[in-house]
């Protein structure tokens, strides 16, 4: 399962381009979750440069029957606006 949420600065997504990235992507994993949350991460930032973004990733539970979420974040170093930030709820 994965999450996406973002704080545009300039650019934005593509939604078609990004669907058809993850579809690649997460279909062809071969990394841990982490570094997979990580290297997303790096793509988008790299493309649209926003002032905050946060990417989740939900692994299947593993034969012990662990369930592992993973989230990263970015921001721009001056950007801050914990208000908003607050208001967002866990994404899973």
């Amino acid at each position: 399962m994965f999450g996406l949420r973002f704080v545009p600065d300039k650019l934005l997504l593509d939604h078609d381009s990004l669907s058809h990235y993850l579809k690649g992507v997460l279909q062809e994993r071969k990394e841990s979750t982490e570094i997979l949350a990580h290297d997303i991460l790096e793509e988008i930032t790299n493309q649209i440069i926003p002032k905050w973004i946060e990417v989740n990733l939900r692994q299947e539970p593993n034969s012990s029957g662990q369930d592992i979420v993973v989230t990263v974040e970015d921001r721009q170093p001056s950007w801050e606006n914990n208000e908003l930030l607050l208001r967002l709820g866990s994404l899973f």
